[in-house]
């Protein structure tokens, strides 16, 4: 029997402020802020697996708008991964996949 190994790509979303091109666009509400969040078009082929990673997560504004972008370009979002999470914003509760934090500050 002989293992294969998956293909891993990184594929980067950011606000529009630097905006890759073209872009696939989703809106986003982030305090009393609203901006647009995109991606590469096509860095996520359809029926890709994709673990969304982020360095914080608070309100979950950008996770939610990150798994909206995902399932929009045709990818699955089998989980959203952060490194901190400020637990009294719960923000986790406003993310439509299952969330995964390494510290609770």
């Amino acid at each position: 029997m002989s293992a294969s190994r998956p293909r891993i790509a990184k594929n980067t979303a950011r606000c529009v402020r630097s905006p890759p091109s073209p872009r696939c666009p989703r809106g986003m509400t982030r305090a009393a802020l609203q901006d647009v969040f995109e991606v590469q078009r096509g860095a996520i082929p359809a029926g890709a697996r994709v673990l969304i990673v982020d360095d914080l997560l608070a309100t979950g504004g950008t996770m939610k708008a990150a798994v909206s972008l995902v399932k929009a370009a045709g990818g699955e979002v089998l989980g959203c991964m952060t490194l901190i999470e400020i637990a009294e914003l719960e923000g986790y509760k406003n993310v439509e996949a299952p969330t995964y934090t390494l510290l609770r500050y």
